[in-house]
């Protein structure tokens, strides 16, 4: 066993009943670690050996303090030397480790504190820790998060530091990734009280996780809410066998602005971007090509030769599903007046379609392209009839009329033979199932429009080409792994 504990650590908070029963879970011989033992968060009787095949433990006891008989840290120390681990012990809650328990100081803020791991790393070696652990609060900034990380990694103490998130793991993965000597994750069936956490099978499948080194090259995505994003797992998968050193994270945000900003320090060399900040990033470089700087909005930014240069790959993504449908005059009605929208009507006027960009009642119609590529929006109460007349009707609103209450259009007056959904994020959507179950019409689904996009958006990403069939078997397989592995939480 080495002096401090090494890989990836998961938490568990119970164990089989059954003395010799196997556990319930199997850990990839590509995510080597140990277990952490939640005494404090223990569902059943509290456990007295361990099974074998788990590997070293961290034992820990939040709230020892609080027992009057010390039963409880009793327990943990005898479970300690037992399995002959480490103790995680936070001082202002846990009862100190005995002297011949190795052991972790653990710090746990409330708000940031920019002395934290210093007086941390200060405290550990004078106590005669092996190891400091400071965990950050969850409202932590990612240029912060990156700090915390590069001060972790200078210390020549061992230390592990990283911020708790509702919705962001990625720091956690970057924090092994710059040599944090370990992290932590969960087994797939659990479902811990910790949000954020990653599990074993998303660390295999969708990270590709094999070797704790930094890759050569980072990617994010960056939303409103990606943590369920298909980008990760279907990116991840492409640099995978195509035996590329890259890897692709979610971020989550509330602040792209200074996120972007923060993300500078991780050397990124290429970013996803989705709702509802597309139209954000269109002054952040040069458009790929010139008809790029016709969209408002981009989906896709990659540093090109040193400079950022962007793109929608949307609207090439509408055109690889519905191409042959794409001849001089086909009316198309495009549900939404969005910046993908946009894309999608731009790159279709070009193939000679009439393209009308159909909005919510109320709703400002101004803004009709002009130059290359042109198109019309209409507000659907202007003109009812325009869904009746469409020959290819895509939704592009992210909304359907089951989850929104003021959806105005009548699906069932369409009465044309093929459809897009757009919206990838919800699964099988109430307007797929509309036209294609109760009225017969072949849609493209929006896992569909996601593989046609990503083909293009791999592009700038430095993957190799692939066609529509392989993309499209892709974005499957990342899906069957999510449903029989329970990712992401």
């Amino acid at each position: 066993m080495s002096a401090t504990p090494r890989g990836w650590y998961i938490v568990l908070n119970s164990l089989p009943a059954a003395t010799n029963a196997p556990l319930p879970w199997k850990r990839p011989p590509s995510v080597p670690g140990g277990c952490e033992l939640r005494l404090d968060l223990w569902q059943g009787p509290l456990p007295i050996t361990l099974p074998a095949e788990m590997g070293p433990a961290i034992v820990t006891d939040r709230g020892g303090k609080l027992d009057p008989f010390r039963e409880r840290s009793r327990h943990r120390d005898e479970l300690c030397r037992h399995c002959k681990g480490w103790l995680d012990v936070d001082p202002e809650t846990d009862e100190p480790a005995p002297e011949d328990l190795p052991w972790i100081l653990s710090k746990h803020l409330k708000e940031d504190d920019r002395a934290a791991i210093t007086a941390a790393v200060a405290e550990a070696q004078s106590q005669g820790a092996l190891a400091a652990k400071v965990v950050f609060p969850a409202q932590t900034s990612l240029k912060r998060r990156i700090e915390i990380l590069e001060e972790a990694q200078r210390s020549p103490f061992p230390c592990v530091a990283f911020a708790l998130s509702d919705h962001n793991h990625a720091d956690r993965l970057w924090a092994r990734e710059m040599g944090q000597p370990w992290g932590y994750a969960m087994a797939d069936q659990d479902k811990l009280p910790m949000k954020g956490m990653l599990t074993l099978s998303e660390l295999q499948n969708r990270y590709r996780w094999c070797e704790d080194s930094a890759p050569q090259n980072r990617y994010l995505i960056i939303g409103k809410d990606v943590r369920h994003s298909l980008s990760p797992d279907f990116h991840n998968q492409l640099f995978f066998e195509q035996g590329l050193q890259q890897r692709f994270y979610p971020w989550s945000t509330d602040d792209p602005l200074e996120d972007f900003n923060g993300a500078s320090k991780l050397d990124v060399s290429g970013y996803a971007i989705t709702a509802p900040y597309k139209s954000l990033v269109t002054d952040f470089g040069q458009g790929v090509t010139d008809s790029c700087g016709t969209f408002t909005a981009w989906n896709t930014l990659a540093r090109i030769n040193e400079d950022w240069r962007g793109t929608s790959t949307d609207g090439a993504g509408a055109v690889e599903l519905l191409r042959s449908h794409l001849k001089p005059g086909v009316k198309v009605v495009i549900l939404g007046r969005g910046g993908a929208a946009q894309s999608v009507a731009t790159e279709f006027s070009e193939y000679g379609a009439e393209v009308v960009l159909l909005c919510r009642p109320g709703r400002d119609v101004e803004g009709n392209s002009s130059g290359p590529a042109s198109f019309q929006i209409h507000r659907e109460s202007d003109d009812p009839d325009l869904i009746e007349t469409a020959e290819v009707l895509i939704n592009a609103t992210g909304t359907d009329p089951i989850n929104a209450t003021d959806w105005p259009w009548d699906l069932d007056r369409f009465r044309g033979k093929i459809a897009l959904e757009m919206d990838y994020s919800r699964g099988t959507t109430a307007f797929e199932k509309f036209l294609r179950d109760g009225k017969g019409i072949s849609v493209w689904s929006g896992h569909h429009f996601f593989a046609a996009q990503a083909v293009h958006q791999a592009k700038f990403f430095g993957s190799q080409t692939l066609d529509l069939n392989e993309a499209i078997a892709l974005v499957d397989q990342c899906l069957q792994r999510r449903n029989k592995c329970n990712y992401p939480s």
